[in-house]
């Protein structure tokens, strides 16, 4: 079961509608620290607002974060939340209002992610509206019923994904002066957006019958950006605004659903990996691809499905898995330093095994097996490239 869409509004002044259609007048502003002077301008022409608080965050979240952003919520007596900026930022605003509506809220979800890395956040009250402005592409968190936390076991730090009954949010606004996103970014984000729906149509199979025609259409939307992006700059990047809307689409459409909670192993792989080693979720996953792809052909069942991976590869152009690496690779950039398989293997099932929600049969061994073979894919291309 989900919940309704949030409403989706885009253009210069498309704040100001969402206020006035959502009737916010005292929000609670989070706000990106690196996009404060485009939030303060879009704000400016915003007419009927007064802020009952204002948060600046400035970068991931932890549960003391949250627990207090829930208190300033509560005590402002606000009667909606406006989060202006990337991820980090709209996933505060998502915990705290959930936790400011839900007594014991945010020391519930503590516990529970301490016990594992998918937490829900069962729908026991009614959150303040809450408006998205998002200033990055790719993860969708403008729309999603999900967002991320950090929390401290036994002196490491371990990223947990919390996920709503549906989604917290009730309108994803998208305002240019907001929106600016540098190429590099916008590069990464069409990655993201590729992969999520690539490697979720790839891994399970629907039970909805038009979810399968409309991920493939996602994945040729997505394919075609990024060729765009990476072999036709000169004609031109595609616009920031398309490929937001269609990142959202993984989200608001069916794509992604009748999947499972797990239906790309890939992405729990990626997550413990970008905390291992300090790098971005897409750098991890970008480092990955390509074990996972050759997991596909060889192992089958296990990490997705070969027809259907032969089916995503028609649908991105025709291309061959050396390419979509590739591809994903010279999207996001950077590397990611060696790092011991086993060690993420072990950090991957203590936090989502044993069906919580990877599948049992997603063991320690075989993911460290994955691992390793994306290691391997990693170092040939780097001995081509020479």
């Amino acid at each position: 079961m989900r919940g309704p869409a949030p409403n989706q509004i885009t253009g210069t002044g498309a704040l100001q509608a969402a206020t006035t259609q959502s009737a916010a007048s005292h929000p609670v502003l989070f706000i990106d620290s690196s996009v404060v002077e485009a939030a303060n301008s879009v704000l400016s022409r915003c007419t009927g607002i007064q802020p009952a608080a204002r948060i600046v965050v400035s970068g991931p979240i932890d549960w003391d974060a949250v627990e207090a952003f829930a208190s300033t919520v509560v005590e402002s007596g606000a009667d909606s939340l406006i989060a202006l900026g990337g991820g980090n930022t709209m996933d505060a605003a998502k915990l705290a209002g959930w936790c400011a509506a839900t007594p014991g809220g945010a020391n519930a979800l503590r516990a529970r992610s301490r016990v594992g890395g998918l937490v829900m956040g069962a729908r026991d009250s009614i959150s303040l509206p809450l408006l998205c402005v998002p200033s990055t592409v790719g993860t969708g968190a403008e729309v999603s019923a999900v967002a991320c936390c950090e929390t401290t076991l036994d002196d490491d730090t371990y990223k947990c994904l919390v996920s709503f009954e549906g989604s917290p949010v009730s309108a994803a606004v998208y305002e240019p002066e907001v929106l600016n996103v540098p190429a590099s970014l916008l590069h990464a984000g069409i990655a993201e957006a590729w992969l999520r729906v690539l490697g979720a149509f790839v891994g399970a199979e629907s039970t909805i019958a038009a979810a399968d025609d409309e991920a493939l259409a996602l994945i040729r939307r997505m394919a075609t950006f990024a060729e765009q992006a990476l072999e036709c700059p000169r004609s031109g990047s595609p616009g920031v605004l398309d490929v937001a809307l269609t990142s959202a689409t993984n989200h608001t459409g069916w794509a992604l659903q009748g999947r499972g909670m797990a239906p790309s192993p890939l992405w729990f792989v990626a997550n413990e990996l970008s905390m291992l080693v300090s790098v971005t979720k897409m750098e991890a996953m970008a480092a990955l691809v390509g074990g996972w792809l050759t997991q596909v052909v060889t192992v089958g069942s296990e990490w997705g499905d070969q027809e259907r991976l032969t089916r995503a590869l028609q649908a991105s152009g025709d291309i061959t898995i050396d390419q979509i690496v590739d591809r994903m690779q010279r999207l996001v950039g950077g590397a990611v330093p060696p790092f011991s398989a086993a060690q993420l293997a072990d950090r991957v099932i203590a936090r989502f095994g044993g069906g919580r929600p990877l599948p049992r049969r997603h063991t320690a061994e075989k993911i460290a097996h994955m691992a390793k073979d994306a290691a391997l894919f990693q170092a040939r291309d780097a001995h081509a490239a020479r």
